[in-house]
């Protein structure tokens, strides 16, 4: 009977060590910002001065939503509109020749204090190789007045969130790699959630059971 139990614990424990660990492979995504200022490639009719590259991933996982977030600089603001408080600004417009287009965006909204703009997208529209190249107008990064070049935004460490269409979740934070340029890199380790607890406990409550019942069938 012991031995029983004893090979019931240790198919348990197998188990929990083996969904623990998982199978799963690792998520990578590339933002980059790059230029002399989003509102003056705008102007120029390139509008491509931020990318967000979805580098890795496992199979049949999606991009559903991406947050960039200026909240880590207290005065930066995107400027969506022409007037108070920036200026002359222009809303989030996806670039012409990008991967992802206006009929993969599901919808994009500003939260109310302009610091963090969310942008969702249709289920299965934006996946692995896949590059959104876009302009937004914004302002104030680093200390700036109006024109923010791309190092600007390493420089106050902005950042952007992500989930993926399996729920699981990343960030990044801007570095700045010259006065032009600045990259984040958000790496999911684990895109494929381990189990709950309650199923962890779930099974040693099975084992439980299946060693009790062993003991009675003994007697």
């Amino acid at each position: 009977m012991k031995t029983a139990k004893k090979l019931l614990m240790t198919a348990v424990v197998t188990t929990f060590v083996a969904l623990s660990a998982g199978t799963a492979e690792a998520a990578k995504l590339r933002f980059t910002a790059k230029g002399e200022d989003s509102g003056i490639e705008n102007a120029t009719k390139r509008n491509k001065f931020f990318k967000l590259n979805f580098q890795e991933a496992p199979d049949n996982v999606y991009i559903k939503k991406f947050v960039f977030d200026l909240s880590p600089d207290a005065n930066a603001i995107f400027d969506f509109t022409s007037g108070s408080p920036g200026g002359k600004g222009f809303p989030f417009e996806v670039s012409q020749n990008s991967d992802i287009t206006d009929a993969d965006i599901k919808n994009s909204f500003l939260s109310d204090d302009l610091q963090k703009l969310t942008v969702k997208f249709v289920d299965e529209a934006f996946s692995v190789g896949e590059i959104l190249k876009f302009g937004v107008d914004t302002d104030r990064i680093a200390g700036g007045g109006k024109i923010d070049d791309g190092g600007d935004f390493g420089i106050a460490d902005i950042k952007f969130k992500v989930t993926l269409s399996n729920g699981t979740k990343g960030k990044g934070v801007f570095d700045k790699k010259n006065p032009l340029k600045s990259v984040a890199i958000a790496n999911i380790t684990d895109p494929q959630p381990v189990p709950e607890p309650a199923t962890i406990l779930g099974l040693f409550a099975v084992s439980g059971l299946g060693a009790f019942s062993l003991k009675r069938s003994r007697h």
